[in-house]
């Protein structure tokens, strides 16, 4: 089954060259994940999104290289798993913000050394991780309810439009999360990659909105609009992926 093609298609055919090469941004950033941070410590969860980022990419160059249907799954459910990986990632993140009792903070930020601060504060984040494994399950429950649903969607709609609202609202509600945990725990290290943080945000959030607009106004000048959201998600997402991750890794880098 051949598929409806987006604006790049529509004016100049299939394949999509350009939506087909800034798909191999999609790849890079996933593949590097991976490979940078397959040594250390590093969440499980932050892994596995890095693992269908790398999937991502792949299928959605061969979706826009080919306009065939299966390639079109492949590309929508590597999507939802990522999503679904990265927010019971967050929702484990907000239980640590709701359970991380403010005199303990305190006793660990008395510290003068950086090093046995990170140490003291993940050694804390892992005990209440451990001893209340079960937390979050109703939230965990709902996300998984609905990503579920979201599967079905994606492989049954002949147009992903609902598809696409549904992980709209999803990625919308994880942006919520995240910010209901920002600036809460290690704020001794994390106030410094604000600035990267908010232009990761802020750049997903650009590039969604340049893709709709194009996508609603096409024509031979908005051809891009596609691409530019496959670099603006990925530089977004990795940023986001990065700094929730300094939560468990004393080392402090983004890419």
């Amino acid at each position: 089954m051949v598929l409806e093609p987006f604006c790049e298609g529509k004016i100049r055919g299939i394949p999509e060259y350009f939506n087909s090469i800034s798909a191999l941004y999609i790849l890079y950033v996933g593949y590097s994940g991976l490979k940078k941070y397959h040594k250390n410590f590093v969440h499980s969860d932050v892994r596995t999104v890095y693992f269908f980022l790398t999937l991502n990419g792949i299928s959605s160059f061969f979706c826009h290289w080919t306009s065939i249907f299966i390639w079109r799954i492949i590309d929508q459910l590597t999507m939802i798993f990522a999503i679904w990986y990265g927010f019971a990632f967050m929702i484990k993140a907000k239980y640590i913000k709701n359970n991380f009792k403010k005199s303990c903070y305190n006793d660990l930020e008395k510290s003068n050394n950086e090093y046995i601060f990170a140490k003291r504060r993940n050694e804390l984040i892992s005990t209440i991780i451990r001893q209340n494994q079960n937390t979050g399950s109703v939230t965990l429950l709902s996300l998984h309810l609905y990503n579920t649903i979201m599967i079905i969607v994606s492989i049954f709609e002949k147009t992903p439009r609902y598809f696409a609202l549904m992980f709209g609202i999803e990625a919308i509600l994880l942006i919520y999360f995240f910010f209901t945990i920002y600036n809460i725990i290690g704020v001794k290290y994390h106030n410094g990659y604000r600035i990267v943080v908010m232009i990761g945000i802020y750049t997903i959030i650009l590039s969604a909105f340049i893709w709709i607009i194009t996508e609603i106004f096409c024509n031979k000048y908005l051809i891009l609009g596609h691409s530019i959201w496959h670099f603006g998600v990925s530089y977004g997402v990795n940023n986001i992926i990065m700094y929730m991750n300094s939560y468990y890794n004393e080392k402090k880098s983004i890419i």
